[in-house]
């Protein structure tokens, strides 16, 4: 019984250290310094944090404590739905920015591969709930090995502890996660390919 207890917090501490709301800032951070100067490095996650990650932490944050989703993460797909469109809008604003200031051209390759993740995950949402823990960070971890190898390896594993922790805390099934990894991947190669 401690096993599992212990096995459900690591879970848990790997699922919200996983949540995109977390793990995309960090990972744009990241390919970001060093390679952006610290002006433009500031002004992109400043826009990335203010335009999608606060608004998006508010709505569903909002949505849950009212009772219109059953959790933070929207676990429900019927509830998911209207997520997605919130999501859409916010993520297709913040690759406008980042379209129009032309700050980095990888960065865009990389926002538009993004947003064909979320395009897909949305349509394959009317059939099967996709684990966007899993694809999300497998994307990353696809971006991160394009610029590092090692880092993108470690991201690489670490997206698979995501998937895992989703299954232990049963947000998802084990399709829904493969889903989630197989658009992930997919998005990744292209970004790679491109």
């Amino acid at each position: 019984m401690a096993t599992s207890s212990h096995l459900h917090r690591a879970a848990r501490l790997v699922s919200i250290i996983g949540h995109p709301l977390v793990s995309l800032p960090l990972v744009l951070l990241s390919l970001t310094y060093g390679r952006l100067p610290i002006s433009k490095t500031i002004a992109v996650s400043a826009v990335l944090i203010g335009l999608v990650i606060v608004p998006i932490t508010w709505h569903n944050y909002s949505k849950a404590k009212q009772g219109q989703y059953t959790n933070f993460d929207v676990s429900d797909r019927t509830q998911r739905s209207g997520f997605y469109h919130v999501l859409l809008l916010l993520s297709g604003l913040f690759i406008l920015f980042l379209l129009l200031t032309d700050l980095y051209q990888p960065f865009n390759r990389g926002a538009i591969c993004f947003f064909l993740l979320l395009v897909v995950s949305y349509v394959a949402n009317f059939f099967l709930k996709v684990s966007l823990h899993t694809s999300i960070n497998l994307f990353l971890a696809c971006a991160l090995y394009e610029l590092d190898k090692p880092t993108g390896l470690l991201m690489g594993v670490f997206s698979v502890l995501v998937a895992l922790s989703r299954l232990v805390l049963k947000r998802h099934t084990s399709s829904e996660v493969m889903m989630g990894g197989l658009i992930g991947f997919l998005a990744g190669v292209i970004l790679l390919e491109s």
